[in-house]
């Protein structure tokens, strides 16, 4: 019985009507051969279930805004020079290689589809909008600059820094990856780039480096296997308005020549850092915070006066702005950058004093706590070496008690 060999299994190909059809997960695909077969396909506006076992490539505006809806692809597919919109693929599953080459992406959107590897490489700097929801990569996806993919050290790689490709979104949410993918990506200048809501197993490995960020966004990001981010922004020229990492969860992580000061905001918080090693990071002065306060609901606030919400809020943000110091201390210490480490315990201990100085909710702070904390300010700014703020607070308490 004929068969088609289809991620380790074999289907046996069964015949319905005038088409010859596989059962995938319960569900039939029509086998499509040849260029022909797939072209009536797209003229009758039938580009749904279908099983495409031939290599396909797309180019000359082969097929113009096409849409396959939950499509197999047994082979792989180049897609080159192709000006492309609205949503592409829609629940497919890829077993080859399915690559982009010097494409227009015009808000294109690929959900919920499966794909074993993803290659997308730019020649032209068009205003590219690409959208990952919910897709799982099994094998590797790799997103860079094509001029540039077989860059060597010297000039030709400086030059390849000073020439990325621009895009004007890159988003993936919802997204997941095989036990040992491999997600690049490289050599690009993106406006909005945001990665939320991935999950990463634990021989997985996704890098970002030789970029350069507007708006970098990490969010509820669960890496259990490796990550590395590298040479961001790292010319004068380059700059950036938001670099953001929120309620992430992030295991063996590599930072690597970092501009954080390219950045007009950088925001951390809610985050858990397990193992991360830096070298070569301009920190920023001030890490800001978001306070989403969920203690109140409606019916709570339609009691609760505008006041009382909003000191609240500030008590809140003001909390998470300390973990958020203390967390990127210990961060520090971890690399034994000890310089780093006590001005991000300054900055923790700054923020404890303005609490305890106005009154933290229903916290109350005693006095020989706020003196601690003022003696430690004035002298010698909350340095964690220092032991004459020891000193001089008992030679404080002993006078206050005697």
């Amino acid at each position: 019985m004929r068969s088609i060999h289809y991620f380790g299994k074999d289907y046996p190909i069964d015949s319905y009507g005038d088409s010859e059809c596989i059962t995938f997960n319960n569900t039939r695909f029509t086998i499509i051969e040849n260029k022909e077969e797939l072209l009536k396909r797209y003229d009758d506006d039938e580009l749904e279930h279908l099983c495409i076992n031939y290599p396909i490539d797309f180019n000359n505006n082969f097929l113009i805004d096409f849409n396959f809806k939950n499509c197999l692809f047994i082979r792989d597919i180049d897609i080159k020079e192709q000006s492309l919109s609205s949503y592409l693929f829609e629940g497919c599953q890829f077993e080859g290689t399915l690559r982009f080459i010097d494409c227009k992406f015009e808000a294109s959107i690929f959900r919920g589809s499966v794909f074993k590897e993803i290659e997308i490489y730019f020649k032209e700097n068009y205003d590219n909008e690409i959208f990952f929801v919910k897709c799982h990569f099994e094998n590797k996806i790799k997103i860079r600059n094509f001029e540039w993919h077989e860059a060597i050290d010297g000039l030709l790689y400086e030059e390849s820094q000073r020439n990325k490709a621009k895009l004007k979104t890159l988003e993936l949410v919802g997204c997941t990856a095989g036990n040992e993918a491999y997600l690049r990506i490289s050599y690009l200048k993106i406006d909005d780039f945001k990665i939320k809501n991935l999950r990463l197993p634990q021989h997985a490995e996704l890098d970002i480096g030789d970029c350069h960020f507007k708006r970098m966004q990490l969010s509820n990001f669960r890496n259990v296997g490796q990550f590395k981010l590298y040479k961001i922004n790292i010319f004068s020229n380059e700059k950036g308005s938001l670099f953001q990492i929120d309620n992430t969860s992030i295991g063996r992580t590599e930072l690597q020549s970092v501009n954080l000061k390219s950045f007009d905001t950088v925001k951390m918080f809610d985050n858990i850092f397990t193992e991360l090693n830096y070298t070569n990071i301009q920190w920023m002065n001030v890490i800001e915070v978001e306070q989403h306060n969920e203690k109140f609901d409606k019916e709570s606030a339609r009691k609760t006066s505008i006041h009382t919400l909003v000191y609240q809020a500030a008590l809140d943000k003001a909390e998470k702005q300390r973990d958020a110091y203390r967390t990127l201390k210990n961060v520090a210490l971890s690399n034994n950058d000890q310089v780093q480490a006590s001005y991000f315990h300054a900055k923790e201990m700054e923020n404890y004093q303005g609490s305890a100085d106005s009154g933290d909710g229903d916290k109350e702070y005693r006095l020989s706590d706020k003196a601690t904390l003022w003696l430690e300010k004035y002298t010698n700014r909350f340095d964690m070496k220092s032991g004459w703020s020891l000193i001089l607070t008992l030679i404080f308490l002993y006078w206050a008690l005697v």
